[in-house]
């Protein structure tokens, strides 16, 4: 039956009805039914996009997932980007800071146990870290370090020394204290991909610290474990500022599991104005050295004995091949002096291809010189060194009030040096004399 039909019997109806002859039922039917048809014809709409909006939500949350922090990869490249802050500053706005580093006993003679330092960072060519360090025995010295563009003065008690930034690394966290955040430096630069890549889990939702909201970065074990900085041979956790990523906390595990390095940054203050005088590099202190040659370097050992304060401890005995190629004192900012005697020095021996393979370092064993961490290696009998893979290999000892040490590998003091064997190094080292 069509719409003619069904109004034509309505009519029927209505007469048989004697219902009055204007009215049209028909009509308001169909004009009811048209408006039910258009509601549900919004309804079906209105539902459809719900349903998009619902699909599209889903989807968009399924992409996040896949994308969240908490992957490896994502971990990885906020690992980095930290540790970028840390070597070099990159990125880190102008700021102030009170940081303490605590590391527990047996994790190297000569490492600090707990480090407090008040550090003003202008940016990577300027800024000022004043450290109190708490040695063995509760002994403790105040070491001050300032760079202002291309020199870096270090203050050790009375004694100022003032260098060129070139070749030293010069950024905060490679030059200060001792290279105290090498170690946990690494482990962030380390992320990356390849078996020995550490597992990585990211929490975006970090406590605030020092009013900062944190990301915090877990790490798990070293899965190829060098013992060259045992400290961090077990899971480490990093509480990381989420807007520059500077390590505000890190909390560092030995190879058993037990806490062996804290960091804590106890104030921060972000784009500080410094006082005036803040970055200007002391004047250094008198020069104890002799007159060396314009260039900088000693054309013999004859002339580095005459020139020391000490009688030199030197090998007997080099790798097949090797030979001295550069003697260099090292005086302050590398100006010769005028009066007194030498008492640090450098040698650069090179291979039969003239390639620079090994330096010899030598100052008196009181120096602050950077006593790296590593694993014990027995020189010869009744001498112990320590040997380092932080930057190349290095081995460094303490023999007859001399601190030595000979490196492989890596850069040192601006020179890029080739690689030969640890055993050819400690066999090198045996025969110091």
């Amino acid at each position: 039956m069509n719409d003619l039909d069904t109004g034509h019997r309505l009519r029927v109806l209505t007469q048989a009805a004697a219902l009055p002859a204007d009215l049209d039922a028909w009509l308001a039917v169909t004009a009811r039914l048209h408006q039910a048809r258009r509601r549900r014809t919004k309804r079906r709409i209105a539902l459809g996009a719900a349903i998009a909006l619902c699909t599209a939500a889903a989807v968009t949350a399924f992409i996040l997932i896949s994308l969240s922090p908490s992957q490896p990869v994502n971990a990885a490249t906020i690992a980095r980007r930290a540790a970028a802050v840390l070597r070099t500053g990159a990125g880190l706005p102008p700021v102030e800071l009170t940081q303490v580093t605590t590391t527990a006993a047996g994790y190297g003679p000569a490492t600090p146990l707990r480090v407090v330092e008040h550090i003003a960072f202008a940016a990577p060519d300027r800024w000022r870290d004043t450290a109190t360090i708490t040695l063995g025995g509760r002994r403790t010295r105040q070491l001050t370090t300032v760079r202002n563009g291309d020199v870096v003065a270090t203050v050790s008690g009375r004694k100022v020394s003032v260098a060129s930034a070139s070749g030293q690394g010069g950024s905060l966290f490679e030059t200060s204290v001792v290279g105290q955040r090498l170690a946990w430096a690494s482990v962030l630069a380390a992320m990356g991909t390849g078996r020995c890549a550490p597992s990585l889990a990211l929490n975006r939702h970090g406590p605030l610290i020092e009013g900062e909201p944190t990301l915090v970065l877990h790490v798990g074990p070293a899965r190829c474990p060098s013992n060259a900085a045992p400290e961090t041979d077990g899971p480490a956790t990093f509480w990381l500022d989420a807007r520059t990523y500077l390590v505000l906390r890190a909390d560092l595990h030995g190879p058993a599991g037990h806490l062996a390095q804290m960091v804590r940054v106890t104030a921060l203050r972000y784009r500080p104005s410094f006082p005036g005088g803040t970055f200007i590099v002391p004047t250094p202190s008198p020069s104890t050295s002799t007159p060396v040659p314009p260039t900088g370097t000693l054309p013999s050992l004859a002339a580095l004995r005459n020139a020391l304060a000490y009688g030199p401890l030197l090998p007997r005995r080099l790798p097949d091949g090797l030979r001295i190629a550069t003697i260099t004192p090292i005086t302050n900012g590398g100006v010769p002096a005028t009066r007194g005697k030498l008492k640090e020095f450098t040698i650069t021996y090179d291979n039969r291809s003239g390639q620079p393979v090994m330096q010899l370092y030598e100052a008196p064993s009181s120096s602050p010189s950077i006593r790296l961490n590593g694993k014990r290696v027995l020189i010869r009998p009744g001498l112990t060194g320590t040997a380092s893979t932080i930057e190349g290999l290095v081995l460094w000892w303490i023999q007859d009030g001399r601190y030595c040490s000979l490196q492989t590998g890596g850069v040192t003091a601006g020179v890029q040096l080739g690689r030969i064997p640890e055993s050819k190094l400690i066999h090198t080292a045996s025969s110091f004399s």
